[in-house]
């Protein structure tokens, strides 16, 4: 039973993690490749 719970919370924290990552991406905060236009890859 332990072992569905621990497993029930590693898969939320993972979406959790993939969710902001989609949304910070939308946002425009993520990295577009382009690094002439990022600031944070210099």
């Amino acid at each position: 039973m332990a072992t569905w719970i621990v497993g029930g919370v590693v898969l939320l924290v993972v979406c959790l993690i993939i969710r902001s990552m989609y949304r910070d991406r939308k946002a425009g905060k993520g990295c577009c490749g382009d690094c002439s236009k990022c600031s944070s890859c210099h």
